[in-house]
């Protein structure tokens, strides 16, 4: 196995002082024939077709503090109008 990659399995997901640590690639210098998600490769399964099939948003749910702030952004303002 080749040096970064037996690295990457060990490191990758390890806890270190109570944290989880997430281990990235770096595939531009690695990787042979690799193209960015930006030019038309990448790893990602949001792009797989055209126009049609591909996904236009991230598909992140919002959390729960976001949508409490929201709400209260607009009381605020709707109450001070």
């Amino acid at each position: 196995m080749v040096h970064f990659a037996a690295a990457y399995k060990q490191a990758d997901g390890r806890k270190i002082d109570g944290r989880r640590v997430l281990v990235d690639v770096e595939r531009g210098r690695t990787v042979p024939n690799w193209r960015p998600r930006r030019l038309g490769g990448g790893l990602g399964t949001t792009r797989v077709g055209g126009e049609e099939v591909n996904q236009r948003h991230s598909g992140r749910l919002i959390s729960l503090s976001s949508v409490l702030l929201i709400i209260a952004i607009h009381f605020i303002t709707c109450f001070f109008k």
